[in-house]
Parts: C-alpha cells; sequence; structure tokens
C-alpha cells in the first residue's frame, strides 16, 4: 500500500469537478440513448397509429432536449478541461511515497514522480466525440424527429376537433420509429465514446 498523491489530487478543484460532471453525465447520456433505442422503441407493440404517435410524440418531448442538454455540458466540461490541461505547462514533480510492506515493520519512503498536466489529447477526443451528437441531431436525426412531432399534433389537433377519420398512418409511424431508433443507436454509440474515452482520462490523467 503506497500514500503516494495522483496527478488528479494535485489538480485544481474546478478541473476535477469537471472530470466528474462530464464522466457522469456522458456515461448517463449513453446509457439513456443506447437503452432507449434497442430496448424501449423495440418494445412499442402498439397496435393503433394514434397510439403510437401520440406515445413517439411523447418520448420526444421528455427525452430529447434533457439528453442534448446532458450531452452538451459533458462535451463542454472535457473541452474545459482540455484547454485548462493544454494551457498549463506539465510539470513532474517529486515525491517521497510512504509504502508499506508485508516483511516490513516499519514504513519506508520511495522516491517517485507525479507527473501534472498531460493528457489533454484525450480529453479532446472525448469532448469532439460528444460534441459530434450536436451537428448528426440536427443534420440527422431532427428530419425524423420533426414528422413524429408532427404525427403526434396532428392526431391531438384533429381530436381537438371532434375528427374521427385517421390522420396519420401506422405504417409511415412504425418506418419512423425504426428510423429514430437507428439515430438514436448512433447517438447512444457516441456518447458510449465519449464516455469510456473521458472516464480512461479521469482515471489516469
Amino acid at each position: 500500500m503506497s500514500t503516494t498523491p495522483t496527478a488528479n489530487t494535485l489538480l485544481h478543484p474546478a478541473v476535477r469537478v469537471a472530470k466528474l460532471l462530464g464522466t457522469v453525465g456522458a456515461s448517463y447520456a449513453a446509457g439513456a440513448y443506447l437503452t432507449t433505442s434497442a430496448h424501449t422503441f423495440p418494445s412499442l407493440t402498439i397496435t393503433s397509429a394514434r397510439d403510437l404517435a401520440l406515445t413517439l410524440h411523447n418520448l420526444r418531448q421528455r427525452l430529447c432536449k434533457p439528453l442534448l442538454l446532458l450531452t452538451t455540458t459533458s462535451s463542454t466540461a472535457f473541452a474545459y478541461i482540455a484547454y485548462y490541461l493544454y494551457s498549463t505547462p506539465v510539470l513532474t514533480i517529486p515525491l517521497a511515497s510512504v509504502a508499506f510492506t508485508p516483511g516490513s515493520f516499519l514504513p519506508h519512503a520511495e522516491a517517485t514522480d507525479v507527473i501534472v498536466g498531460s493528457g489533454w489529447e484525450l480529453y479532446a477526443v472525448a469532448a469532439a466525440a460528444l460534441g459530434a451528437i450536436i451537428p448528426w441531431q440536427v443534420f440527422g436525426v431532427n428530419k425524423v424527429e420533426k414528422r413524429i412531432a408532427a404525427a403526434g399534433e396532428s392526431v391531438k389537433a384533429a381530436e381537438e376537433k371532434g375528427l374521427e377519420t385517421a390522420v396519420v398512418d401506422r405504417e409511415t409511424v412504425r418506418e419512423d420509429l425504426e428510423k429514430w431508433g437507428k439515430c438514436w443507436g448512433v447517438n447512444g454509440l457516441l456518447a458510449a465514446s465519449g464516455a469510456l474515452i473521458g472516464a480512461y482520462a479521469a482515471a489516469w490523467f
């Protein structure tokens, strides 16, 4: 057992908070995207086009903005760490660690070097992976989500006017559901990549 300080304990407190925020936020977002894509969407066995359209509309309203906010926050946290480490000179701090060995009654000191300020590249990659969700969301996912939102709004508007005719097609809504699931699968993989890289960097740098 050793009492040697690590680079984490020698960094600025704001950086350590950003590490926690980025890692936890990215991990939660990855889990939410992947479970929704791989489990929630395929489990929807609603036969009514109306019910399916309303269900997807409600899911979009409850999940999209919070998850985008979470991934943006995590990406910003990792980007802040990358900038901080990049702009701070790398320091090699010689320290003495107190080690306890099974064969020794008394502890003995060992000289060691702790490197502080390295690893900004990993945080930059983690930030980029999470940040890539935003353009993918804007140019890819939004097209599907807008159709889903329009279908839900059409059903609500028809019911408010007392119309009983079908305003949405079940097959069309089902196709949008499948596309939405694939799009969110990509979001989940990007978020998972950012979370894994960020967690590795946070543990070692």
